[in-house]
């Protein structure tokens, strides 16, 4: 049994919010409409380069639709390389509240994700997301999330306890940090680790 993770439930359960009390308009539509939405939610799937196709699942799954990346990036692939991923058949027209890229670290170790942030910081900017799994699972796993989240260019960070993200957009103004409550249909190990 892992105490550490135990005990950082315990801390999710006190701090995380939900829709009320949030202060951030985009942050409660994401908890609200992506993540509360009861209906099921129409995906595209996601063609990478080497043909593979991508059907995120769960909590992934609800992140991708809510958000509509352009594309998905994904470190730590089976070669070493990563999958660049693109809607298939999707409109090009921008889709309100799209972002650009998801860059997802899912399958990268807590050492490694330092290692990510230094390789992509020039292009982290702007409608661009950093997905990181298993960020409260143990104390280095914590303590690269802190890390991370400290960086000057994360303007907000929202804690899932299972999924962390982070976002570079200047329109945030201040710098911010969100623990949120997950809905019950959501809440256990519900991650695709592909």
């Amino acid at each position: 049994m892992n105490w550490f993770r135990i005990r950082q439930y315990l801390w999710y359960r006190k701090h995380a919010k939900g829709r009320h009390g949030l202060h951030s308009p985009m942050v409660y539509q994401f908890l609200d409409k992506g993540l509360r939405k009861r209906q099921t939610v129409s995906l595209p799937a996601y063609r990478s380069y080497s043909d593979k196709v991508y059907y995120p699942a769960g909590l992934i799954h609800r992140i991708i639709a809510h958000f509509q990346f352009k594309r998905i990036l994904v470190s730590g692939c089976e070669d070493g390389k990563m999958e660049d991923y693109h809607p298939i058949n999707q409109n090009t027209a921008l889709i309100e509240g799209q972002m650009d890229y998801l860059y997802d670290w899912t399958k990268l170790l807590p050492e490694e994700w330092t290692e990510a942030y230094q390789h992509h910081a020039a292009a982290l900017k702007g409608a661009q997301v950093v997905m990181l799994r298993d960020i409260h699972l143990s104390p280095a796993h914590l303590n690269a999330w802190n890390d991370l989240c400290s960086k000057k260019d994360v303007r907000l960070s929202i804690d899932l306890f299972e999924i962390g993200l982070l976002f570079f957009s200047e329109d945030f103004k201040e710098r911010q940090h969100f623990v949120l409550k997950l809905p019950h249909n959501l809440q256990g190990r519900q991650i695709d680790h592909r």
